[in-house]
């Protein structure tokens, strides 16, 4: 199991303390049919896999839903009614898959999200009357399969919460097509999933399972264009994605480290694809 604690110290953190207990019943009823992905899963792997940089990740959570794990059909919408009994409130930000619920601190945020492919409609739904948008990644995230994670909130009282999130060479497929895709074209956004996608990156090089599991599946197209980004735009420290990574730490010498990660990144996938 993965377990990442959180010093509640901010009022960002305090809103993740406020928020996640009223979320936990309707992780408990999804179970592994409601990922955690985005920030607060790259937080939690980083933690777990330092890479001698500091994490930071944002409060607001990313839930990847499963359909098939979750049955759900026309007739079978399970998430809505649960999120409406937590009193939580489509709509935040004008998106409909967007649910928030006010803490003293500011509106606790959860994202919906759903797999390429997993829904025929145009944009896509998790279920019946709830649109939402598909997550680079996701599909290959879901085959890859739920691992648990254990979130320690430390506040005035520790505050402990089960759920599930993606494998480590998922949380780098993810960010890495997040960024290749150029989704979020906000700078500080892009900043800052380009600083994850190589965090992450390093920590799959370190990492012979997560390594074994992208050169396997290398091919596909989703993990394909997420090491493909991180060949193509990380050749030189003069490139945007290097610059990126220095302004993110503000420090200059983390361009070259950056392709010096690429580099390490590149000869671990070839080593794993020979045996």
């Amino acid at each position: 199991m993965l377990c990442y604690e959180i010093a509640v110290r901010s009022p960002a953190d305090e809103v993740l303390y406020e928020g996640f207990p009223e979320l936990a019943p309707v992780l408990d009823a999804l179970g592994p049919g409601a990922l955690l992905i985005g920030g607060l899963s790259s937080a939690a792997w980083l933690s777990n896999r330092p890479v001698g940089l500091p994490v930071r990740a944002t409060r607001d959570v990313d839930l990847g839903i499963d359909r098939p794990t979750l049955g759900i059909t026309r007739d079978h919408a399970p998430i809505r009614p649960l999120l409406d009994r937590q009193h939580f409130t489509p709509g935040f930000g004008g998106e409909e898959f967007r649910f928030s619920r006010d803490t003293s601190k500011g509106p606790f945020v959860v994202d919906l999200l759903v797999a390429a492919g997993a829904s025929r409609e145009s944009p896509p739904v998790i279920e019946r009357g709830l649109p939402s948008l598909a997550a680079p990644g996701l599909a290959y995230a879901i085959d890859r399969g739920a691992i648990p994670l254990q979130l320690v909130l430390r506040g005035p009282e520790t505050r402990t919460f089960d759920l599930f999130t993606v494998q480590l060479d998922a949380a780098f497929v993810m960010k890495a097509a997040l960024v290749a895709d150029g989704m979020r074209p906000r700078r500080d956004k892009r900043i800052v999933d380009t600083a994850d996608a190589v965090m992450l990156a390093a920590a799959c090089a370190a990492d012979g399972a997560a390594m074994s599991a992208l050169a396997h599946h290398q091919r596909r197209s989703e993990p394909k264009r997420a090491i493909k980004w991180l060949a193509d735009e990380l050749k030189s420290p003069r490139s945007a994605a290097a610059r990126r990574m220095a302004e993110h730490t503000g420090s200059e010498d983390r361009a070259g480290r950056a392709v010096d990660t690429a580099e390490r990144f590149a000869a671990a996938l070839a080593a794993a694809g020979a045996t």
